[in-house]
């Protein structure tokens, strides 16, 4: 399968786009972010036959020349989800009767949505979800890894960084002051770190890079869960993301976590640690907000400074028994850890089930 990048494609004055990718059945992504269309009138058979395309996001495009776009995205037999822009009409063959079209993310209202005409042999789109509003302006993009990309657009007054792809982000590097305050990072979206309010990592990322995240002040969610392919965490990845409040949910697929990895998100609440691995150094450090942490029972070490100025931290749930939490060996600096009320796990398998649907649903409850 072939995955194309055109993010840097200059596209402004092409006219004609008729079947430009037509026939290509081993094209399975493809980033239009940047294509310009003011200027296109033929846009017929664009995508005809691109049979390996699960999604498709042309709703970037604008279209006020277009006179041609007949069979648009005809026999592309696995496209799935598709996001349209701004339409009056859509042709008799743009999509057909038998793909598997299962949602429709469209720029415009219900209301314009309802007035498009459309033609016949378009069945699978007719039966598809309608998601409305649903349009974005890219900022900026680039790639993050050898299968990854990444993207910042926005939508209204949300602006998000996307990851997508598979495998490993990239390493970045950090700079910070004498007093462990962040002053930037390497990553090529940092420059936009005070704007982004919103985070996606898709489901096949499966290494989180060294500083990815750190410095997001600005990112805003509750709870934050990791993709089930996650199986590493680099150093100081969401380090001081002070936007991160409520839960964060750290999967056992998780096999290394490095030094810092949460540092400073002085808006965490609780964080759920069933990581295959043990707690390394300055893991939580200056998490202040951090009221609870429940801990999965493959820890056996615990680094030093892994909880150092987490003064609000008053419970720790262990999956395990109080001899083999005796056996974990906590280095120094973490006296908000071993002076916080320990519950064990013991036989009492439905209690910690209970407090575990507790503390990571998608809304907090107070005990």
């Amino acid at each position: 399968d072939l995955d194309l990048d055109l993010s840097s494609f200059d596209t402004t004055n092409v006219t004609d786009m008729g079947s430009m990718f037509s026939g290509c059945s081993k094209l399975a992504n493809i980033d239009l972010s940047s294509f310009d269309t003011s200027k296109v009138t033929d846009m017929h058979d664009m995508f005809l036959e691109c049979s390996s395309l699960t999604s498709l996001d042309v709703g970037s495009f604008t279209m006020p020349s277009v006179n041609k776009m007949g069979y648009m995205f005809h026999d592309c037999t696995k496209l799935e989800k598709v996001y349209l822009p701004h339409l009056v009409e859509i042709p008799s063959g743009w999509f057909n009767l038998d793909n598997s079209i299962t949602d429709v993310y469209y720029a415009g209202t219900e209301m314009e949505w309802n007035n498009i005409t459309i033609g016949s042999s378009n069945g699978s789109l007719l039966t598809a979800k309608i998601h409305f509003g649903v349009s974005s302006k890219p900022i900026a993009s680039g790639k993050c890894g050898e299968n990854l990309k990444w993207q910042i657009a926005q939508k209204d007054s949300v602006i998000t960084l996307s990851v997508t792809g598979t495998g490993d982000m990239c390493d970045y590097e950090l700079n910070g002051d004498d007093n462990d305050v962040l002053l930037s990072t390497t990553a090529p979206w940092y420059e936009y770190a005070s704007e982004i309010n919103s985070v996606s990592i898709s489901d096949g990322v499966t290494h989180i890079g060294m500083a990815a995240f750190a410095g997001l002040v600005n990112w805003k969610t509750y709870n934050m869960y990791l993709p089930s392919s996650c199986t590493s965490i680099g150093a100081y990845a969401f380090y001081q993301c002070e936007g991160l409040t409520g839960n964060v949910y750290i999967p056992s697929s998780v096999s290394s976590v490095d030094a810092g990895a949460f540092g400073r998100c002085s808006g965490l609440s609780i964080a759920c640690w069933y990581a295959d691995c043990s707690i390394n150094d300055c893991e939580f450090y200056k998490c202040s907000g951090l009221q609870k942490i429940i801990i999965g029972d493959a820890v056996t070490t615990v680094g030093a400074d892994a909880f150092s100025e987490c003064d609000s931290l008053k419970k720790v749930y262990y999956n395990g028994s109080d001899s083999a939490w005796n056996k974990v060996s906590i280095s120094t600096g973490n006296e908000s850890l071993t002076n916080a009320e320990l519950y064990t796990y013991y036989s009492y398998e439905n209690e910690l089930v209970d407090r575990v649907k507790l503390y990571t649903g998608d809304t907090y409850q107070s005990e």
